[in-house]
C-alpha cells in the first residue's frame, strides 16, 4: 500500500499545483508497488546547493536528490519511505533551454529521483539507458511526452 506523498513547496521560481503533483506521482508509486509513502521538496538552486554541498560535498546545485527514509519497526502504514528533493529552478532553466515545458521537467526529475529510490542507478551508460526508458514511461503513463538529454 503506497502512502500519501507529500509535497513541500519552498521555491519562487514556478507556480506548482502540489495536489496535482501528489496526485501523478502517487500513480507512479501505484505502477512501481512502492511500499510506503514520500516526502517531495521543491527547492531553488541556492537550498539544492546547500544540500548536495553537505550530502556529496560539492556545493553547487543539482536537478535532484534522492534519500531513502528506513522504516524503523512498527512504522505506520503509510510512512514516508524515501524522499525527494528537486531544484525547481533548474528545472525551469533546462526546460526553457530545450524548449520543453517546465512542469514536464519537475516531473522528470521527480520520477528520476523516485527511481533511484527503487534501486535504479545512472552512473553506467547501459544502466543509465535503461532507467531512461522507464522514467519516460512513467512519463507517458501521465499524459507528459518528455526527452532526456544527457550530458558526455
Amino acid at each position: 500500500m503506497i502512502g500519501p506523498v507529500l509535497v513541500s513547496d519552498r521555491q519562487r521560481s514556478l507556480r506548482i499545483d502540489r495536489r496535482r503533483l501528489s496526485r501523478d506521482l502517487a500513480g507512479v508509486l501505484r505502477r512501481l508497488r512502492w511500499k510506503g509513502g514520500l516526502s517531495v521538496s521543491l527547492v531553488d538552486d541556492r537550498e539544492m546547493g546547500v544540500l548536495h554541498g553537505r550530502f556529496s560535498g560539492d556545493p553547487s546545485a543539482t536537478d535532484v536528490l534522492a534519500f531513502p527514509l528506513p522504516l524503523p519497526p512498527g512504522a505506520p502504514a503509510g510512512a514516508p519511505a524515501g524522499e525527494v528533493v528537486l531544484s525547481v529552478e533548474t528545472a525551469v532553466r533546462e526546460a526553457r533551454a530545450r524548449s520543453l515545458r517546465p512542469r514536464g521537467e519537475v516531473l522528470l526529475y521527480a520520477v528520476h529521483g523516485i527511481l533511484h529510490l527503487c534501486g535504479e542507478d545512472d552512473h553506467d551508460p547501459v544502466k543509465a539507458r535503461r532507467m531512461d526508458r522507464r522514467t519516460l514511461s512513467l512519463l507517458r503513463a501521465l499524459g507528459v511526452r518528455h526527452s532526456i538529454e544527457r550530458g558526455g
